[in-house]
């Protein structure tokens, strides 16, 4: 009768902690329509944002004014970003950005023209990204040959 109640008991306690068990599963997502505001001036005020979320939202960022922090290099007399190091010594052109502007890309331009050609730069860009549609849109040429990249920056500011 003992080993009954025993077996009983362990029975009990055994299918007490069977229940359906529901895991939850935290996920973590990037809300690409959520951007820091940054700025003190209307006409400078900038979305910031990682050059990671353009890549993978570029619509939700299409001709607004955006701030990232970027890898700056100047070659065949245009500048072009990149969201990291690596990035451009692999040859990801089509996850470049090429630099424009008035002024403000003279000034950039200028400083990048110190340094030597291909040397990447650390820097924060601000200004109207204009996202290159379709695989097949030829934007820019190197060395003469003609290749696809991710869109444009058209400069309003720029810090080392």
């Amino acid at each position: 009768m003992n080993k009954f109640i025993v077996l009983a008991a362990a029975i009990l306690v055994v299918g007490s902690g069977c229940g359906k068990v529901e895991q939850v599963e935290e996920v973590s997502v990037i809300r690409s329509d959520v951007c820091v505001p940054v700025g003190n001036q209307v006409r400078l005020t900038f979305c910031a944002l990682t050059y990671s979320q353009l890549l993978s939202h570029p619509d939700a960022f299409r001709e607004r004014k955006i701030f990232v922090h970027a890898w700056a290099i100047r070659g065949g007399g245009d500048i072009f970003l990149y969201p990291s190091i690596d990035s451009f010594e692999s040859g990801e052109v089509y996850a470049s950005l090429k630099v424009e502007g008035g002024e403000v890309y003279r000034g950039f331009f200028e400083y990048m023209s110190r340094r030597p050609e291909l040397e990447p730069v650390r820097v924060k860009i601000g200004g109207k990204f204009v996202f290159n549609e379709g695989r097949g849109t030829s934007s820019s040429v190197i060395k003469g040959r003609d290749f696809f990249i991710f869109g444009r920056i058209e400069l309003d500011e720029f810090r080392m």
